[in-house]
């Protein structure tokens, strides 16, 4: 998690349940509007239970999945509430992407300090670095 949000670059809070219930064990980037969370548990009820938090606190939300080979991302969007699943951190043009696993005309997500952002996967766009997988 933490590297993750070194990457991103914002200023990063590593106690976020001081000001915001439930958030205890995530980091809080909140120049980026964004909560990370890490689980080795797959499922809805995890994702669910997150956004409504995120929801309720305004926050987009990054879901670090570890425990299987490779770690993927989930990422909720407090404004559009749904969830991107099973994404990869890739580097492109020195800026850090959040990038489907399947290739199946899912956006892309650029992090940046200031939050993330959705880009439209064009295939002829977006291929070219949707291999390079962050280390």
């Amino acid at each position: 998690m933490m590297r993750i949000a070194r990457d991103i670059g914002a200023p990063i809070d590593l106690e976020p349940s001081r000001q915001l219930t439930g958030t205890e064990g995530m980091l809080l980037l909140e120049q980026a509007n964004l909560l990370i969370a890490g689980t080795n548990v797959s499922g809805s009820e995890t994702r669910e239970k997150l956004a409504q938090m995120g929801d309720s606190h305004g926050l987009d939300l990054l879901l670090l999945r570890s425990g299987a080979w490779p770690q993927s991302l989930d990422i909720h969007f407090h404004r559009r509430r749904e969830w991107l699943v099973d994404y990869r951190s890739a580097w492109f043009d020195d800026r850090l992407w959040f990038m489907p696993m399947l290739e199946d005309g899912q956006p892309g997500v650029r992090a940046s300090t200031e939050g993330l952002i959705l880009f439209p996967c064009t295939s002829q766009k977006m291929l070219p670095f949707a291999g390079r997988w962050a280390a």
